[in-house]
């Protein structure tokens, strides 16, 4: 049962709010590291695929979220079936990042000493995305 303030107004600005704070995200620090460096949301991106392959699947939540938002947002009926997948994914992935503690690059691996603010805005756009899909795919259809 979805609560009552859910409504296709709501849903659609909560769309535009996380792909906001993910688009942020992008451009600001992510995370400063042991050697004095601060890679911004951006390069993170780009080589973030690579985590994939070390069996780290936070990046992943970067596709999901072009795939759960503009669902969430349209006023069309859901997808229930890849809501519930991808927004159970997203939580996954955003767990999955409360363990980031380094970023292996060309010198090594470098210890992250703290989290930035493109952490923290991608952590919001992630988990906020998860949860939207998940209350939308438990939309009567009937009071879309």
């Amino acid at each position: 049962m979805t609560p009552d303030f859910w409504t296709p107004t709501v849903r659609r600005w909560s769309a535009v709010g996380f792909f906001a704070a993910w688009f942020a995200s992008l451009g600001l620090p992510a995370a400063y590291l042991a050697n004095g460096d601060a890679p911004r949301g951006l390069l993170l991106l780009m080589i973030g695929w690579i985590s994939v392959l070390m069996l780290q699947p936070a990046w992943l939540g970067n596709l999901l979220i072009w795939i759960v938002l503009p669902i969430v947002g349209s006023s069309e009926r859901p997808w229930k079936v890849t809501l519930r997948l991808c927004g159970g994914a997203l939580i996954i992935c955003a767990v999955g990042a409360l363990f980031w503690s380094d970023l292996p690059d060309d010198s090594g691996s470098n210890l992250i000493v703290r989290y930035g603010a493109g952490y923290y805005l991608w952590m919001i756009a992630v988990l906020g995305s998860g949860i939207a899909a998940l209350m939308t795919a438990s939309v009567e259809t009937d009071t879309l």
